[in-house]
C-alpha cells in the first residue's frame, strides 16, 4: 500500500501533515477529518509534521478501532481520527467500505496501557 501526505486540521494548532495509507483513507478520510494532500503540492503555511504515533501520544490525534467484514470473514483495523471528528464519527462510519470490508462496527479503544 502506497503510503502519501495527509493533511488533518487539529484543534488550535495549525494543520498536522501526517503520512498515511492512502487506500485506507480514500474513502473515509472525510468522516475522519483527514484530507489527501495533491501529489507534488506544498503543505499550507503555518502546518507541521509528525509521525502518527507522536501525534496519538501528544493528543494531537484520536485512535478508534473499526470492525471490517469481508464476506464470512471479519478484521479489525485501527484508524486515526481528527480531534475535532471524535463525538460524530462513530456514528458516521459504519457502514461505510475500506478496500473490499465493510465497516460493522467502531469504537475507541478504552484499554490503558501503563509504561
Amino acid at each position: 500500500m502506497a503510503k502519501v501526505p495527509h493533511l488533518v486540521d487539529t484543534t488550535g494548532s495549525g494543520k498536522l501533515v501526517i503520512v498515511l495509507e492512502e487506500a485506507t483513507y480514500a474513502s473515509v478520510g472525510t468522516i475522519l477529518g483527514i484530507t489527501k494532500l495533491a501529489v507534488g503540492s506544498a503543505p499550507p503555511a503555518g502546518s507541521y509534521s509528525d509521525t502518527s504515533t507522536a501525534a496519538v501520544q501528544k493528543g494531537k490525534l484520536g485512535s478508534l478501532r473499526v470492525t471490517l467484514r469481508t464476506g464470512i470473514k471479519r478484521a479489525s483495523r485501527k484508524l486515526l481520527c481528527s480531534l475535532d471528528k471524535m463525538d460524530t464519527v462513530t456514528a458516521e462510519i459504519v457502514g461505510k467500505s475500506i478496500g473490499a470490508g465493510v465497516i460493522t462496527s467502531a469504537r475507541f479503544p478504552t484499554r490503558r496501557r501503563l509504561r
